[in-house]
């Protein structure tokens, strides 16, 4: 009998998979908001990067992608993050101790204002 029930299984293939939005495996990275007075968005990684944008203390970004470079003359690894801002157009690169992270947006957005603050931005 159960040779019969597993041979009449048949294979389904999930194409997309509908997470809640606040899932703890969601698809989205992370949101920041930013920690410092004022951080500049660079087209690339490279700090000689074109300048995309200012960013100020307190704006909130989704992380779209992350990267870790290996600094060759400070011996250690340094996180990028490319990013985009949810009040603009605006998207770069940025070194990642500039922002402070946040599972969901809505935290980060509760959260923006304390940075604005402190900073008197």
């Amino acid at each position: 009998m159960l040779l019969i029930s597993f041979l009449s299984c048949t294979k389904k293939k999930i194409d997309y998979l509908q997470l809640p939005e606040h899932s703890i495996i969601s698809q989205d990275r992370y949101w920041g908001v930013v920690r410092v007075p004022y951080l500049r968005l660079s087209a690339g990684i490279v700090d000689e990067g074109q300048i995309e944008g200012i960013l100020r203390a307190g704006d909130v970004v989704h992380i779209l992608e992350i990267r870790s470079v290996y600094q060759q003359e400070a011996g250690f690894w340094r996180d990028y993050y490319h990013v985009k801002s949810v009040t603009s157009t605006l998207t770069g690169w940025i070194t990642s101790d500039a922002l402070e992270l946040f599972l969901y947006e809505e935290a980060a957005r509760r959260n923006s204002d304390r940075f604005r603050q402190r900073d008197g931005a």
